[in-house]
């Protein structure tokens, strides 16, 4: 299990897919309560993501959620970047063996 420290919490990270599309997404639960920390990926349901991409939302209440995934090894850097129509949007590789 992949632990992370997100601004104060340490995080599990929980992997499933959003039901409209079957895309990948990411959750970060807090490690001792298991509620809900952040959403950590967004779902561009208008936009053709790869296989093992992911979005990251990575603004608002979820800035530098980014660095904690690339850190980590969870994601990778940016491949390229979505423009949303109010923030860009990073597109990462996600790395589903350190998930599992």
């Amino acid at each position: 299990m992949t632990i992370v420290k997100f601004k104060k919490w340490n995080c599990k990270i929980k992997i499933s897919r959003y039901g409209v599309n079957d895309r990948l997404a990411l959750q970060l639960n807090d490690f001792t309560n298991g509620e809900v920390v952040a959403e950590a990926s967004i779902n561009l349901s208008d936009f053709p993501l790869g296989e093992n991409e992911i979005a990251i939302k990575n603004h608002s209440e979820n800035e530098g959620i980014l660095q904690v995934l690339v850190d980590s090894k969870i994601v990778s850097e940016p491949k390229y970047y979505v423009d949303s129509g109010f923030v860009t949007i990073p597109v990462c590789d996600i790395n589903l063996e350190m998930l599992d």
